[in-house]
């Protein structure tokens, strides 16, 4: 009886967890390590179960995102160069303008100032011939007013001969000195 007792006393205490004896340790641990093949049919059918679920609700739409993702970085790269290079032409297209603008510009100046000496040239040679045109019309004038000028004269000379020579001939008309000295002044006055 008491070896029955012993019995029920080790169950009672392997069931509330009291320590086992070496012997039953390894015999527990062997069983772990000890493959069972239905456990193993099991395990790996669960595998590939949760491998296909898996694949089809968690992986495939994250591969799908992950796709688009890409799809979208590679077209934004894509985009990025398309710009770069649109930008490198508008560059070059502006730089091509403002050479062309700063050549325009120093045409326009050249000719600005050609054609301001052109016209100060032609200011001057007007100016000049204006000059020129007043300085003969004034010979031509002061000309026309010494001629008068002489004419005026010979004739109150004349005047004045007349007036000696009626005086003289009324005082000796028979004077042959007096004839030709009359005579001599009326010539010197016509010439």
């Amino acid at each position: 009886m008491e070896s029955v007792k012993n019995q029920q006393i080790q169950q009672t205490v392997a069931v509330q967890g009291a320590p086992k004896s070496s012997h039953a340790a390894k015999a527990e641990a062997s069983a772990l390590l000890r493959p069972d093949p239905g456990l193993v049919i099991w395990t790996w059918f669960i595998f590939f179960g949760l491998l296909l679920f898996f694949r089809k609700f968690g992986l495939g739409p994250l591969i799908t995102s992950m796709e688009e993702r890409e799809k979208l970085i590679s077209d934004a790269v894509y985009g990025a160069k398309k710009t770069q290079k649109e930008l490198a032409k508008i560059n070059a297209t502006r730089d091509n303008i403002l050479v062309d603008a700063k050549e325009e510009m120093e045409s326009l100046i050249r000719e600005g100032r050609k054609k301001a000496e052109e016209t100060a040239q032609g200011i001057i040679e007007t100016a000049k011939e204006n000059g020129e045109r007043m300085v003969q019309e004034a010979k031509k004038e002061i000309e026309g007013e010494r001629r008068a000028a002489v004419l005026q004269m010979k004739e109150e000379l004349v005047d004045l001969s007349l007036l000696a020579a009626s005086k003289l001939a009324e005082r000796e008309l028979a004077d042959e000195n007096n004839k030709k000295y009359v005579e001599n002044i009326v010539t010197e006055l016509s010439a």
